[in-house]
Order: structure tokens, then C-alpha cells, then sequence
């Protein structure tokens, strides 16, 4: 398959139904690391306690 028919579709398709195809993705992700995240920090929290949480905030700033 050359380069040309791959990318074909963003030279011919609407603009909002490539946005939702090729955004949807990314959102999906950064919501699964945010999620991730705020578990991550529960457990740890529950686990060792509030320095740990503080430790998370540096060394994971997002």
C-alpha cells in the first residue's frame, strides 16, 4: 500500500469526522493515564501515607 492511498482520506473527507477519528484516540488515552493516575495515588496513599502522595507530586508532576 503506497503513502498516497493511506493519506488519501485527509486530503478528500469532512473535517469534524477525521477530528472525532484521529481525536479520539488521544483522548482515550489521556483519559486512561489520568485515571491511572488518580489510582495510583489512592493506593498509595492508603498504603504509606501523605509524604508518599507528596512524593508522587514530584517526581510524577502531571
Amino acid at each position: 500500500m503506497n503513502t498516497s492511498h493511506r493519506t488519501a482520506y485527509l486530503e478528500n473527507d469532512r473535517i469534524f469526522p477525521l477530528l472525532i477519528k484521529m481525536g479520539a484516540p488521544a483522548a482515550v488515552g489521556m483519559l486512561v493515564n489520568a485515571l491511572y493516575n488518580i489510582v495510583d495515588t489512592i493506593f498509595v496513599g492508603q498504603g504509606v501515607g501523605p509524604l508518599a502522595i507528596a512524593a508522587l507530586s514530584i517526581v510524577f508532576p502531571t
